[in-house]
């Protein structure tokens, strides 16, 4: 509507050039009444080929911008649903790094004290090995220095005999080399 009183104003407000440019002075009305005639039968030419499909057009625009204006609604939504999980992830981070760091503690913790067993028990087993060792070792040294000092024994008697007592000693003290005696 506002339109057709723009034009209505525009039409009158040049009738005054038409009046200025010939003899007569006033308004033609007759040019004039054509002009707004013809300007009418213009307009409502284009209102009727033009108002459906400017119609149709701008109640498909509208409706794509309302879509478009729905798609960026949720869009905001579902972004906004996210920014409330990152920050739920982000404060819940930091007990998360916590509960980390100390399973992490208890687990060396319990590693070392695993360890330290282990070593406890390695070093107790050496110990008691070595203890065997050693006591076979003397043992074994205790037979061979007792085997050695009866060899020595007897090969001491042996010349003491044989430098002190006669033949028939002799004989005897060979009888005692030939005695072994088992450790």
């Amino acid at each position: 509507m506002k339109l057709y009183l723009y034009s209505l104003i525009a039409i009158i407000s040049t009738s005054s050039l038409y009046a200025a440019g010939g003899a007569k002075h006033g308004i033609d009305w007759n040019t004039l009444g054509g002009s707004i005639f013809n300007f009418v039968v213009f307009i409502a030419i284009i209102v009727v080929f033009t108002k459906k499909p400017i119609k149709a057009a701008l109640k498909k625009r509208k409706e794509e911008m309302e879509a478009e204006i729905n798609k960026y609604k949720i869009e905001k939504e579902n972004a906004e649903k996210k920014l409330q999980e990152y920050e739920a992830k982000l404060s819940g981070l930091d007990n998360e790094v916590a509960e980390i760091k100390a399973s992490y503690e208890e687990a060396s913790i319990a590693n070392e004290k695993a360890l330290k067993e282990k070593n406890e028990q390695d070093i107790e087993r050496l110990k008691v090995n070595y203890d065997r060792e050693l006591e076979g070792r003397i043992q074994s040294l205790h037979n061979e220095l007792k085997s050695e000092l009866m060899e020595n024994a007897i090969n001491l008697a042996q010349e003491l005999i044989s430098s002190k007592f006669d033949k028939d000693l002799k004989q005897e003290a060979e009888f005692i080399k030939n005695f072994k005696i088992e450790a």
